[in-house]
């Protein structure tokens, strides 16, 4: 199953793919078989953008502790993806308007941007230069082909890939007001702001990760004393 509207999947990500397929077969086969009293809607949000951001900086290329970047040859790539807040839209949409979203593929999208624009927002938002390193697209592929030949885990090499690998037009979803956002209420958003919230959360969890690590030196230190004691 491909995803409707997206360019040609990876083919080294299939096996990642069928699971999907599998589970979507099964939902639409016995919805089917209900004879009406069941029905499914399905939604295709690409990249879930500032969760990604936050949570896997390898496989974006953003280190916001060490304002540091890895982009995919030139960054340029650009991909589609969809907020936190925009994919929960997406779900209240489906079940505000159930007429309209039965038995069918839906595709929303929050941004579409590249590597390069993020980095361009990262770097505004901090007010710094951030260290970059351009990794080849093609070498990374390779690399990931080989550990699939020995038995290795590749999947985060060829997501990147995926996601990033210049000329390749594999991960635009849907071209803005081709999909359903306008039905489903999800909002096209500013790639600055959502960067500038993704730094203001991973500075606060910093510092609440500082706070943790000095109460602990206090605790050690108190037992510490009172053992001299």
């Amino acid at each position: 199953m491909r995803r409707a509207g997206a360019g040609e999947g990876l083919a080294e990500l299939a096996y990642a793919r069928e699971p999907k397929s599998a589970i979507m077969e099964y939902l639409i086969r016995r919805c089917d078989e209900s004879g009406g009293a069941m029905s499914w809607s399905a939604v295709a949000t690409g990249n879930f953008f500032d969760y990604a951001l936050r949570k896997f900086p390898n496989g974006m290329g953003f280190n916001v502790k060490e304002r540091t970047a890895v982009l995919i040859d030139s960054g340029a790539e650009p991909f589609t993806g969809t907020t936190l807040a925009g994919i929960a839209d997406s779900v209240l949409g489906i079940l505000l308007h159930p007429q309209e979203t039965c038995n069918k593929y839906l595709r929303v999208r929050s941004v579409e941007t590249t590597q390069a624009e993020i980095l361009r927002a990262f770097e505004d938002v901090t007010g710094v230069k951030w260290k970059v390193e351009h990794q080849n697209g093609q070498e990374l592929l390779d690399r990931a082909r080989g550990k699939l030949e020995r038995g290795e885990g590749a999947t985060l090499d060829l997501v990147r890939v995926q996601l990033f690998m210049e000329g390749a037009g594999r991960s635009v979803l849907v071209r803005r007001g081709e999909g359903d956002n306008e039905l489903l209420g999800v909002k096209e958003e500013d790639v600055t702001e959502v960067v500038r919230a993704v730094v203001a959360d991973v500075e606060l969890l910093r510092v609440k990760e500082e706070d943790v690590m000095e109460a602990m030196r206090a605790v050690v230190a108190d037992a510490e004393a009172a053992q001299a004691d």
